[in-house]
């Protein structure tokens, strides 16, 4: 009668395979959970970023509809009524239930305008200056926070370093305020 040989127990070859497979199966799944984190947060700026385009648009087209704030700047030599610092703006006159000037309505544009920043950037805020070397070119520098989740300061460094931004104009420097994320875009109404 033949003899099959005799095999010695495998003692634990497979289970360590088995821990071997689950190390490389977790480090794959925290490998995923790290992508889909770094995946939402930059949709989230990017988000911020077309709502910051959105808003340029909005205070162009406020500018357009206004023309006449330009014809008066331009035959009073007096500033263009759209340019406004870092800050609120003062309400004004309400434009929509009472005839206003072209001033009044830059300043009802601009009041309704910040206050929309604010409301759909976090810490948003915004700033319009008239170019130096043609008055009829605008810097719209727009400004807000992206620590929501108290991000460290560090990895706040890694989105505004790239856009950093600081332009002298006629209400000062026109510079990306620290710890923020800045969008500049330059229009012509």
């Amino acid at each position: 009668m033949p003899r099959f040989p005799v095999f010695r127990a495998q003692s634990g070859v497979s289970l360590i395979e088995s821990l071997v497979a689950l190390f490389v199966l977790a480090l794959g799944i925290l490998g995923l959970a790290g992508l889909q984190t770094r995946t939402l947060t930059e949709t989230r700026l990017t988000n911020a970023r077309a709502a910051a385009v959105r808003m340029t648009t909005d205070i162009h087209e406020r500018m357009l509809l206004n023309n006449g704030a330009m014809v008066d700047s331009i035959n009073n030599a007096t500033p263009f009524p759209y340019v406004v610092g870092w800050g609120g703006v003062p309400a004004g006159t309400n434009c929509n239930t009472t005839a206003c000037t072209h001033a009044q309505l830059a300043g009802f544009d601009l009041s309704q305008w910040k206050n929309t920043l604010s409301t759909v950037l976090p810490g948003g805020d915004g700033l319009i200056y008239q170019s130096t070397d043609d008055p009829r070119e605008f810097g719209v520098l727009i400004a807000w926070t992206d620590n929501i989740d108290d991000k460290a300061i560090g990895d706040l460094a890694d989105y505004t370093n790239p856009f950093t931004v600081s332009v002298t104009t006629n209400v000062g420097t026109a510079a990306c305020p620290a710890n923020m994320i800045c969008h500049l875009t330059r229009v012509r109404p």
